[in-house]
């Protein structure tokens, strides 16, 4: 068994659903208009708001309040059934939990999650900092963020499940409202070439791919 992070760990739980087909994903992600440490708090099982919602706290060295900006998804479409969908409804959902089970699979086959099924190395990245944000813990989640930016960038963020992702998780971190952080056309990062045993999980320090 190999380790599961480079960083932070996380313990793995077992998977509840199956990878699912992504031959549909040209058609669905393109449509856009516009492991983990263990998380203080219960996620909530409400829907949240479309829109990046703003609260106030007091700046002792001017009269006006600094916004802070919470981690919010607009509702996507269930129907979908690409795996950057269901992780996103999971994440809408507040089922921090549950969409972790789905992208790391069962602990003894890591090529079992859902991870495996997503369109680019660069989304598996930015869905566990989304996990990260869905459980409260922004310190968590910057890693990830970072990785993601630093190693793959934005390119072919416009689909609508990395866009809205993207705009959220940068808009909690970095502390700056989602029309700040622009979703890009072009192409998605690509899986690199598999190894003997698939595709290689860009979260751990193993090499998946040639276990």
């Amino acid at each position: 068994m190999t380790s599961r992070r480079a960083t932070p760990t996380r313990n793995p739980i077992p998977m509840t659903r199956r990878l699912a087909g992504v031959l549909v994903a040209g058609a669905v992600l393109a449509g856009c208009g516009s492991g983990a440490t263990e998380a203080p708090g219960q996620p909530s099982e409400q829907p949240t708001t479309p829109a990046t919602t703003r609260h106030t706290t007091p700046n002792p060295h001017t009269d006006q309040p600094e916004p802070r900006y919470e981690f919010t998804l607009p509702e996507g479409d269930r129907s979908v059934s690409v795996n950057e969908a269901i992780a996103y409804d999971d994440l809408y959902h507040g089922r921090c939990d549950q969409v972790q089970s789905f992208l790391d699979g069962e602990p003894d086959d890591p090529h079992d999650g859902g991870w495996v099924g997503l369109l680019s190395p660069r989304n598996v990245l930015l869905f566990q900092a989304g996990i990260e944000l869905c459980r409260g813990d922004v310190a968590a989640a910057k890693p990830w963020f970072d990785k993601t930016q630093d190693e793959y960038g934005w390119s072919g963020s416009q689909g609508f499940y990395v866009c809205h992702l993207y705009k959220a998780a940068g808009s909690v971190i970095r502390q700056r409202p989602q029309s700040d952080f622009e979703c890009q056309g072009g192409e998605q990062p690509p899986w690199p070439t598999p190894g003997p045993q698939g595709r290689d999980d860009p979260r751990t320090d193993a090499d998946e791919g040639a276990l």
